[in-house]
């Protein structure tokens, strides 16, 4: 296995590819489920301790983590090895994922059960049963910065580094959990489609913000607050963010209850079942996920596998795939950034109205895209990326190699994060090759 060389950082006009390229970030090849048997023993992870670290709130606070909590509070210290669940044979389904065109990647011959799915915890199984090298993992574990953090594979932990088991509040890498709700009020009939108007959801929006919808807010090309009317102009927008979570869990969710209550639902992510406790806490008036990086990498497995896990269809694939397709057009101009009126008095979820110039042609439902490596020239083109605080807290999701990993991480500068996370996907993908 060779380790790539990091390349420099990326040049803003990278992210403006054309959404029409025919290489999206959805292409996947079928599979045949492997029948050869393996050991299914599980095995401990190679485990590296890290010292907790501490990231700016997306309001420029200090934010360090209680471990089993799910608010923010006092950091625990220096966190250790992976707990005893975490080497814990986990129940595992075999066979496919649901549907006729399978995962998009290729199992071991000698791996079984493959793809997996964790019970109440993940199986572990050494790195180079999973075609992983070891020494790149835990290069990508130091290089991470934050202490504490977990690489899955075919649905395997391979290694797990600080306290797996430590909560903390994942900032804006929440939004495409958020966005995955709108897919659940599409498949359950609550909304027409992701083009249904906010306007019809009893807020008395402005004349000009009348024809705004769920997938302009999805797409952080809502304009809500900003000088240009919705679809107009890229913004990346915690004003409007908020909105789209309150509308989503206050009024079309609202006879769910909580977040909390919506998201256990057996027809959304109860079938995860989730090893950490409740997945969303409130911040700021609305839920942001805060939980481990192995339950949050549940979440992951199921992007993996375009919306199945294990023999259910938890999310319907076709709109797995329309919301990887570029939602922000490669040519979209960047928002003025002023004026801004929040006339609802709606707040903001973290940050402000207009953080960054990347995102048009590589972003979609909340989702950080690589459309045609335009933002990490290192990894493959599927993959995509929920992420906090500019690399502060990071869900990679790579369904053609079969891997997702999740972090607490370092936090880099909004215009340019991309170039530093390039270097530590390179590590990753190195690791896989």
């Amino acid at each position: 296995m060779r380790l790539r060389l990091a390349l420099p950082l990326l040049l803003l006009a990278a992210c403006g590819s054309d959404p029409d390229d025919d290489d999206t970030a959805t292409t996947s090849t079928s599979f045949a489920t492997a029948s050869a048997s393996a050991s299914s023993t599980a095995t401990a992870t190679t485990t590296t301790t890290g010292a907790t670290t501490s990231a700016a709130t997306d309001d420029g606070t200090s934010d360090s983590s209680s471990t089993g909590d799910a608010t923010t509070g006092t950091s625990a210290g220096p966190t250790t090895a992976a707990t005893e669940s975490d080497t814990e044979a986990t129940t595992t389904t075999t066979g496919t994922t649901g549907g006729d065109d399978g995962p998009p990647y290729t199992c071991p011959p000698d791996l079984e059960p493959c793809p997996a799915f964790p019970g109440a915890s993940w199986e572990s199984r050494e790195p180079a049963a999973l075609g992983l090298d070891a020494g790149l993992l835990d290069q990508l574990a130091a290089a991470t910065g934050g202490g504490r953090g977990c690489v899955f594979r075919y649905g395997y932990q391979a290694l797990c580094w600080g306290n797996p088991g430590e909560k903390f509040e994942w900032a804006s890498a929440s939004k495409p959990a958020w966005s995955t709700f709108l897919l659940f009020a599409v498949a359950e009939g609550r909304l027409a489609d992701v083009d249904a108007l906010i306007a019809d959801w009893d807020w008395p929006l402005s004349a000009a913000d009348q024809g705004m919808s769920f997938r302009h807010l999805a797409n952080q090309v809502s304009g809500y607050a900003l000088p240009e009317p919705p679809g107009a102009a890229w913004g990346y927008n915690d004003y409007a963010i908020k909105l789209y979570a309150r509308t989503l869990f206050e009024r079309v969710f609202a006879d769910g209850g909580d977040a909390n209550q919506v998201a256990g639902d057996p027809a959304r992510l109860g079938p995860l079942g989730f090893q950490d406790g409740p997945f969303f806490a409130m911040v700021k008036g609305a839920p942001r996920v805060s939980t481990t990086p192995r339950d949050f990498a549940r979440f992951g497995w199921l992007w993996a596998n375009h919306g199945r896990w294990g023999d259910a269809v938890i999310v319907p694939p076709d709109l797995i795939e329309m919301a990887l397709e570029p939602g922000v057009p490669g040519g979209l101009p960047r928002t003025a950034g002023a004026p801004l009126d929040d006339y609802l008095g709606i707040g903001t979820a973290g940050g402000g109205a207009d953080q960054t110039p990347l995102g048009p042609g590589t972003y979609a439902f909340n989702w950080w895209l690589n459309t045609n490596g335009a933002t990490w020239p290192s990894a493959p083109a599927d993959t995509i990326q929920a992420n906090g605080h500019w690399n502060g807290e990071v869900l990679t999701v790579i369904p053609s190699l079969g891997i997702v990993a999740a972090w607490k991480g370092k936090g880099t500068d909004a215009a340019t994060f991309n170039g530093p996370m390039d270097s530590l996907l390179a590590l990753l993908v190195a690791a896989a090759e």
